[in-house]
């Protein structure tokens, strides 16, 4: 069985072009798979896949739009400043 060296969080977060903190905010949100290696209990030893960073690549991943075509308008919603004032109402009907 071969396997792949595992990284450190610099490694992955140079990959990533990110912060190692925001490397290891993502794995302990569970968003970026990770490997626990030791024992030690003040700063976790987390370390990477190349695999686990492709699938976290691949999961995140946008697809690109065509030129072609138009975006179509967001639904608009009334704007609410609090309970009484409803702007999407007559002005007779707004404090009633």
């Amino acid at each position: 069985m071969t396997t792949s060296p595992l990284l450190t969080c610099v490694q992955a977060a140079e990959r990533l072009g990110v912060s190692d903190d925001t490397v290891r905010i993502l794995a302990n949100a569970g968003k970026l798979a990770h490997v626990r290696v030791g024992i030690g209990t003040r700063k976790a030893r987390i370390r990477f896949t190349e695999a686990d960073l492709e699938a976290y690549i691949a999961r995140n991943r946008v697809a690109a739009t065509t030129p072609d075509a138009e975006p179509e308008p967001a639904e608009q919603k009334p704007i609410r400043f609090g309970r009484r004032r409803k702007l999407d109402l007559p002005e007779a009907q707004r404090y009633a």
